[in-house]
């Protein structure tokens, strides 16, 4: 866990090769609801980005080499293990971001989740025989494919939900035999440094992880380096372009956003409709690619679901993150 963390600033640093990197530049996180300092990060100079990006290509044949068994081993230790860490991770996620708790223990759940779905991808991964014997020049051979780790794959992680969206990221990279560079959000380095150390905890090697807080030229530098194989980005569209240029002839797997519609149709239970729309409408202020975005009523049901939508939104509570009735 991230220094300080029961204390007033919790101080952050970078992991490379291996060691958490405390001394040098930093940069401050203010708490949205507290408006005071929480955390404070080291901040990546071009020193690091080298030094990971070398201990990265040294590091990917050691992952590589681990077996499927004993890469979803240490995910499954992580799934168990961070349902201890709930109450601790969702407190982290409410002075970073000021989520409400209840929503940030929600996303711990998820967290436990997606290392329990990755453990079980890691034990399916393989290939294909391919039926090459259905035509005449194939009868006789075998044709088969064999998945192999890209390598090094590089992470860049959103603000809304940065522990669920880093343990998508790096449990699935971890699965599949990769190392993984992580650059987080600025405006969560706590929370996300957390699960990186729960996850080495849990027995995640050294070499399968490197952390490097910073701005857009941490993640330009990161992109466009030749040991990166792969990149994944989640966030806003004009920064997804950004990083493809940044990347190149790269692999890309980018999720920039949603523009969700929800249709209440004409025969709807409009009270549930209300309901569920005020809650997914409103969780996380808003600020999720799957919110309710949009809502299009049927004309004969628009008055009576905007006066029951109206009645559930005015039912939401507003108010410290960290109280456990805080919508």
């Amino acid at each position: 866990m991230p220094a300080g963390v029961n204390q007033d600033v919790m101080r952050v640093g970078c992991l490379v090769a291996g060691d958490w990197r405390t001394d040098g530049p930093t940069a401050d996180r203010t708490g949205p609801w507290t408006r005071t300092v929480v955390t404070t990060a080291r901040q990546a100079g071009d020193d690091d980005v080298r030094d990971a990006l070398a201990y990265a290509r040294r590091g990917a044949r050691a992952v590589a080499r681990m077996s499927p068994a004993a890469r979803a081993a240490v995910l499954d230790r992580a799934a168990a293990a961070v349902q201890g860490k709930r109450d601790e991770l969702a407190r982290l996620l409410a002075l970073e971001l000021g989520k409400p708790v209840k929503d940030g223990r929600g996303e711990i759940d998820r967290v436990a989740d997606t290392f329990a779905v990755a453990g079980a991808e890691a034990r399916r991964i393989g290939g294909e025989v391919l039926p090459v014997a259905g035509w005449p020049r194939g009868v006789g051979n075998t044709a088969l494919t064999h998945r192999a780790p890209v390598g090094v794959a590089l992470s860049i992680t959103p603000f809304n939900a940065p522990a669920n969206l880093l343990a998508h990221k790096l449990a699935a990279s971890f699965a599949a035999g990769n190392t993984t560079l992580v650059k987080p959000p600025p405006q969560a380095p706590a929370s996300s440094a957390a699960v990186v150390a729960l996850l080495l905890d849990c027995g995640l090697p050294p070499e399968a992880v490197q952390v490097l807080h910073g701005e857009g030229a941490v993640g330009a530098a990161l992109c466009a380096a030749p040991e990166v194989g792969v990149v994944s980005f989640t966030g806003s569209a004009a920064t997804g372009a950004a990083v493809a240029r940044a990347a190149g002839a790269k692999r890309l797997v980018l999720e920039l956003g949603g523009n969700a519609a929800t249709i209440v149709c004409a025969d709807a239970d409009v009270a549930a409709a209300a309901r569920v729309c005020a809650a997914t409408g409103y969780s996380n202020s808003g600020q999720s690619c799957i919110s309710v975005q949009r809502v299009y009523v049927e004309r004969s049901r628009y008055e009576e679901f905007l006066d029951a939508f109206t009645r559930e939104v005015e039912k939401l509570t507003v108010g410290d993150p960290l109280a456990a009735a805080t919508d």
